[in-house]
């Protein structure tokens, strides 16, 4: 009887090892590096638009971090195919994950932001350096100061 016992308990025993066994590292984990920032029809390297930068940290489990400038959030993310949707205090925004980039524009504010995966090749995106060319193409240049609305003018001085 005590023998039966005995090798129950070690039986239960191994079976509750087996059970804690550790769960996978989702190979979609990782920091992902904000590389450029695309509004109107222009590409800008991420610093022109975030001087601090940015970072997307995806976390097994669906659970991350958004850091865009001095901004952080905690945010929920599920992927499904190339399809990834992260969530900001609830509000979804969808956008693509495929070989190590994300491409997404949060809370649909128009800029679409790109993403590398830190450790991965980095992806050729072209961009635009020269902010101020780009302003003038985009407000035409014969437009004086006295016609470019004040936001614009602001923004020329960027």
């Amino acid at each position: 009887m005590k023998k039966l016992l005995s090798v129950l308990i070690i039986l239960a025993m191994v079976f509750s090892f087996a059970a804690c066994g550790g769960t996978e590292e989702d190979p979609n984990a990782g920091v992902y590096q904000a590389v450029s920032a695309t509004a109107l029809g222009f590409t800008l390297p991420i610093e022109e638009v975030y001087p601090e930068g940015g970072f997307i940290e995806l976390k097994s489990g669906g659970k991350g971090l958004v850091s865009l400038g001095a901004d952080q959030f905690n945010v929920k993310w599920s992927l499904e195919g190339e399809d990834l949707t992260v969530s900001v205090s609830s509000e979804p925004s969808v956008g693509t994950l495929k070989d190590g980039t994300i491409s997404i524009d949060f809370m649909e504010m128009g800029l679409l932001l790109v993403f590398q995966k830190e450790g991965t090749a980095a992806a050729e995106i072209p961009v635009e350096s020269n902010v101020e060319q780009i302003l003038e193409e985009a407000l035409g240049e014969a437009a004086s100061t006295e016609e470019v609305p004040e936001a614009a003018q602001e923004c020329r001085t960027c």
